[in-house]
């Protein structure tokens, strides 16, 4: 007789549901616990529960990332870990995120984009890592106050200007009418400066036409990867 420790059935997510779960009820059967590999949709997250899968994933989460990204990530204090705990995990309309001390502003920001996005709010910079951590590249845009120590919003536009390849989300910076300010902003990746007091229907446009941009560069890329990927793959 045989006797495993751990055993962990890896599967890879494909469009044939029965031999998926067919697999399921395979490694059910013998009782063995099943981690899904390659999880890059909602709707396979879904369809995955719905099979009883143990463990999951793939891109929906995170792309791969530096070790020491990686363990940024892995090193959440218990704050943020409560911040999590309380965050929904599925949404069909995707994330926006504003970062502000003031929930007047936040409220505003909610009502402008409530049509479009789940709004998630931050007034601090542990909130904002939380929902970077849990949501990455589900979220669309960030609208970042600049002018905050609570966030540390530099501090924020660095980190996400170096983990470009894991979270390649636009911001928004916002904050006072101040030249220096909006330079450094853009030096450190910000997508777009607008200064307060503004408009909200500014902000909007502003917001969409970042997102736009940012979707436009990710499928140039795409095209780029597939392209060179068909390149290499010709006979010589």
């Amino acid at each position: 007789m045989l006797y495993f420790n751990i055993l962990h059935v890896i599967i890879k997510i494909c469009n044939a549901h029965e031999q998926t779960r067919f697999i399921m009820g395979l490694a059910r059967s013998m009782c063995l616990s099943v981690i899904a590999e390659g999880v890059e949709t909602k709707e396979q997250l879904e369809r995955l529960h719905q099979y009883g899968c143990d463990y999951v994933q793939g891109y929906y989460f995170a792309k791969p990332m530096p070790c020491d990204e990686f363990e940024a990530l892995m090193c959440l204090d218990d704050r943020q870990l409560e911040i999590q705990e309380e965050l929904p995990l599925l949404d069909e309309k995707g994330f926006l995120v504003v970062a502000d001390e003031m929930a007047a502003y936040r409220n505003k920001v909610h009502d402008t984009f409530s049509d479009k996005y789940t709004v998630l709010e931050a007034a601090d910079r542990e909130t904002v890592l939380a929902l970077l951590t849990r949501y990455g590249n589900r979220i669309a845009a960030i609208i970042l106050n600049l002018s905050i120590k609570t966030l540390d919003g530099f501090t924020i536009l660095g980190a996400l200007q170096k983990s470009k390849m894991v979270w390649d989300i636009p911001v928004i910076a916002t904050g006072p009418a101040n030249e220096e300010l909006e330079g450094r902003a853009m030096e450190l990746g910000a997508s777009d400066y607008t200064a307060k007091p503004h408009l909200q229907s500014r902000l909007r446009k502003r917001t969409l036409h970042a997102v736009e941009l940012t979707l436009l560069r990710k499928a140039a890329l795409d095209l780029r990867k597939e392209a060179y990927g068909s390149h290499r793959g010709l006979p010589g």
